[in-house]
């Protein structure tokens, strides 16, 4: 039996034609030709969400310009202020003074203060190791101004100008003074506001704010700050404006108002007999009899002084009334005290601290305002009068009689002598 009729191969085995080379090369060919459908897996797939398209947002379309552009006008540029021409000072060392707030100073020139280096380092020793600070109440610090004329050019001393300065208040109470404050005015009057409704407060003042212990200190200093924001200012009206330039800082003592003087004048005006009166009569000074004769005539007062003399009595007790309500609204005011209280404003004192620069022509003087009064002391002290009575002739009068008589005689004779050679 030959060898290569039994030999078969693997494929004839199995009962499979093996394709030829040639087969394979067409079938190859063809599958390239023609994609063949993927086999399905028999794993079950997972369902595939597809993303949904996002809908793509329209630009607005921009409105086209027409014309050219505006262009943006320039804030008008105030004109810079004159400093005075001064020498160079000592350099100031302690500006925490610049957070006391100015009452009382206009919006306008609040800013040109800070101009000028001002000095209150006295101040600031007081604080931290002089009398103040050996003070065992707390210290109650407010600001205001006044001001100083000066020229600004040295070679031109008519042409002088107008300076505001800031002047400083310490109040030494046990009791914190009122958060009051009141707006004074010839149109308005005298008005009492709390301080919150100009935005001013009493705040802690700390010399290291970075201080971590100063949470736990009890503060002994307190400053009246304002926290209204200078953008916000052309949203008041001109009467808010007003009331920060008209206000001073506002407190009571019992003292005043126990040695207060009344107003015993009553102002009359009346129409008596078809004749318009208009007069003032004060019942401490004046005499009735005496007021009525001025007034009326003899023919007058006899159909009409009953009448005058009624009327002037009338409003005389009107104005004593009041009076006597007045006195018992201060009793009760004063009653309603309590004893810390009334020994706090009995035992208040001030001090007015004025800026240590010796260049400008500050004058100091001891009042604070209409309801504090008089600071107890005044830093650096009010420069007392100049006593001319002590002032010594340093050429006495008979001698200086003298040789003025002498020199008239002596120019007479030449006189003579040049008139005879003439």
């Amino acid at each position: 039996m030959a060898i290569t009729g039994k030999k078969r191969s693997r494929s004839s085995a199995l009962g499979r034609e093996q394709p030829s080379r040639s087969a394979k090369k067409a079938k190859n060919a063809n599958d390239s030709a023609t994609p063949t459908r993927p086999r399905r897996s028999s794993r079950a797939k997972t369902p595939v969400s597809t993303p949904k398209k996002s809908k793509a947002k329209r630009t607005p379309k921009r409105s086209r310009r027409t014309g050219t552009p505006k262009k943006a006008t320039p804030e008008p540029v105030k004109p810079k202020r004159r400093l005075p021409d001064v020498p160079e000072e000592e350099e100031v060392y302690w500006k925490h003074w610049k957070q006391i707030f100015l009452v009382g100073t206009e919006w306008e020139n609040y800013d040109a203060i800070y101009d000028i280096p001002w000095d209150f380092d006295h101040l600031n020793e007081h604080l931290v190791e002089g009398y103040l600070h050996d003070s065992p109440n707390p210290k109650y610090i407010f600001g205001t101004t006044e001001s100083f004329e000066m020229a600004p050019d040295s070679s031109k001393p008519d042409e002088k100008e107008v300076y505001l300065f800031p002047v400083i208040t310490v109040v030494d109470a046990k009791v914190p003074p009122p958060t009051k404050l009141g707006i004074t005015s010839v149109q308005r009057g005298e008005e009492l506001k709390d301080m919150k409704d100009l935005k001013m407060e009493w705040t802690p003042y700390f010399p290291d704010r970075n201080d971590p212990s100063n949470l736990r200190k009890k503060p002994k200093v307190f400053f009246l700050t304002c926290t209204q924001r200078r953008q916000a200012l052309d949203k008041l009206s001109e009467d808010q404006l007003k009331e920060f330039e008209y206000a001073i800082p506002y407190i009571w003592f019992p003292k005043n108002d126990l040695n207060k003087d009344f107003d015993t004048d009553v102002h009359i005006i009346q129409e008596i007999g078809g004749r318009g009166l208009n007069f003032s009569f004060d019942w401490t000074f004046d005499e009735l009899d005496e007021i009525i004769d001025e007034l009326l005539s003899k023919e007058e007062k006899e159909k009409y002084g009953k009448e005058l003399e009624d009327l002037i009595k009338t409003k005389v007790n009107e104005r004593k009334a009041e009076i006597r309500k007045e006195k018992q609204a201060i009793k009760d005011r004063i009653n309603s005290l309590t004893d810390k209280e009334r020994e706090s404003l009995d035992n208040l004192k001030c001090y007015k601290y004025y800026p240590q620069n010796e260049v400008y022509p500050i004058e100091r003087t001891s009042f604070i305002n209409r309801y504090y009064g008089r600071a107890a002391e005044v830093f650096p002290p009010v420069q007392a009068a100049i006593d001319y009575s002590n002032l010594k002739e340093i050429i006495p009068a008979a001698e200086s009689a003298t040789e003025n008589a002498t020199e008239s005689a002596t120019e007479s004779a030449a006189d003579k002598e040049n008139d005879t050679k003439e």
